[in-house]
């Protein structure tokens, strides 16, 4: 039996570099371990492959009228807005002072006691943020117009 030395015989050490990369491409395929990197490998790539999305501002609606609410995260959430719920007005100024910096659309339902002091904060507090003041009567098609108008401009 003839013994082959391959430092000897060859000029490069890639054939052993081969040979190992194919070993362990074989073991990582097997392995629970191994699949597990493997997975782990790809999962990082598609990551890093896509788009990072802008945060979007949050939607602060301050009103307690239930159908309100529903209208407005139901047009919001599905083009990426977060609702920030407030049911009455000094939960509102609380949220406003709070989280101002996040604040890019305020939803104010007129019939609530405290709307000039709303108004007033909202201005000085998050000045860049828009203002929907709801009108006592309004309807569903006046507050889902409002709101998109707001979102897409």
């Amino acid at each position: 039996m003839e013994r082959i030395h391959l430092s000897s015989q060859s000029d490069s050490g890639w054939p052993i570099v081969l040979i190992a990369v194919a070993l362990g491409s074989f073991a990582a395929a097997i392995t629970p371990t191994g699949n597990r990197l493997c997975k782990e490998f790809l999962e990082s790539l598609a990551v890093r492959n896509q788009p990072v999305a802008l945060a979007r501002p949050d939607v602060l609606l301050i009103g307690d009228n239930p159908s309100d609410q529903m209208n407005v995260a139901m047009t919001i959430a599905p083009r990426g807005y977060n609702l920030v719920l407030a049911e009455n007005v000094a939960t509102g100024l609380e949220r406003l002072r709070t989280d101002a910096n996040r604040i890019g659309l305020i939803v104010l339902d007129s019939r609530l006691a405290g709307v000039r002091t709303v108004t007033h904060v909202a201005r000085v507090t998050s000045p860049e943020a828009r203002l929907i003041t709801l009108h006592p009567r309004h309807t569903t098609a006046d507050l889902v117009g409002l709101l998109l108008n707001s979102i897409q401009n």
